[in-house]
């Protein structure tokens, strides 16, 4: 529910105008909705994911006690998830962290792909082609 009230909010702010003065077509519209759906309710669950091979950086993190408890139990589930393949999904790690609230998860997954502590290749394919 938290997700959908952020999406509404967001587009709302971001799009508002857009919709307001909508002539029919979406083609304009269409990155842009594609790009707040994917941030605010990770439509990417069953994605593959990586974590960063960088582990000074992760380490940095982690010593800075930046991070919230469950995000550390994430990095932790993860790390795990990843020793033998290195691609993970969203999904297989929100399973496997016995959090009640799926909320908090979604949270911390969040934070750890803004500190690109894990990231999508797919996305960074993307980002590359724009450049």
């Amino acid at each position: 529910k938290k997700q959908l009230f952020a999406l509404a909010t967001a587009i709302d702010s971001q799009l508002g105008e857009e919709f307001r003065n909508f002539s029919g077509s979406l083609k304009h519209l269409n990155k842009q909705l594609s790009e707040y759906l994917n941030k605010f309710l990770f439509l990417h669950y069953n994605d593959s994911f990586e974590m960063t091979s960088n582990r000074d950086y992760l380490n940095s993190i982690i010593e800075s006690g930046d991070l919230t408890k469950l995000e550390i139990r994430l990095i932790n589930v993860i790390t795990s998830m990843t020793k033998i393949k290195k691609e993970f999904t969203l999904r297989g790690a929100i399973d496997l962290i016995h959090e009640k609230n799926e909320d908090l998860v979604l949270e911390a997954l969040n934070t750890l792909i803004l500190r690109k502590i894990i990231f999508s290749p797919y996305f960074s394919q993307i980002d590359q082609k724009k450049k």
